[in-house]
C-alpha cells in the first residue's frame, strides 16, 4: 500500500481507464454540488459514463470539531467512507476506486484521509487522482460545463 491506500493517478490514466469498457472502475467525484455547477463535470466516454458517482463529502450538523487540512471534518470523511464502501457497484476486492477531489489541496487533505479508511474497510484498489478536477482543467482534457453538475443528466 502507499501511505494506506493504493496510489496516485494521473487525469489521464483515470479518463483512459474507464474508458475502457470491460474495467472495474469507478470514479467518485468528491466535489459538492456548487463546484460541479460551476466548474463543470468530466466529459467522459458512452461507456464509462455509468462508472461515476458524485459523493460529496457527507453533511453533518454544524459545530462537529476535528477539521483535516482541507477543511472537512473527521466525521464526513468517515461518513464517506461508509457511503462509498457500501456501494452496490464496488467489488471491495477487484474494483478500481478513484477519488477526484477538487484541488491538489482537497487531494492531499480530506481525501488521502479517506482512502486510508477504505482501504482500512476493505477496498483493495483506492487511488486518487492527481490535483483533482483542477487538475483534469489544466490537463485539458474534456469537461461539461454549465449544467447542472449532474451526471445523471450527462447520462442522458
Amino acid at each position: 500500500a502507499y501511505g494506506g491506500f493504493s496510489g496516485y493517478a494521473s487525469p489521464g490514466e483515470v479518463s483512459e481507464f474507464l474508458g475502457v469498457k470491460e474495467s472495474d472502475a469507478i470514479l467518485i467525484d468528491l466535489r459538492n454540488d456548487l463546484d460541479r455547477e460551476d466548474d463543470g463535470i468530466p466529459e467522459l466516454k458512452f461507456g464509462a459514463r455509468g462508472k461515476v458517482a458524485a459523493i460529496p463529502f457527507q453533511n453533518v450538523v454544524s459545530g462537529a470539531t476535528n477539521l483535516v487540512k482541507s477543511g472537512a471534518t473527521k466525521l464526513q470523511i468517515e461518513l464517506t467512507a461508509i457511503v462509498i464502501a457500501n456501494l452496490a457497484a464496488i467489488d471491495r476486492r477487484k474494483t478500481r476506486v478513484f477519488l477526484m477531489a477538487r484541488s491538489k489541496g482537497e487531494t492531499d487533505g480530506a481525501a488521502k484521509s479517506l482512502a486510508r479508511l477504505l482501504r482500512k474497510a476493505g477496498l483493495r484498489n483506492v487511488f486518487l487522482m492527481e490535483g483533482g478536477f483542477s487538475q483534469w482543467q489544466n490537463d485539458e482534457l474534456p469537461c461539461v460545463q454549465g449544467g447542472s453538475g449532474s451526471y445523471e443528466k450527462e447520462r442522458g
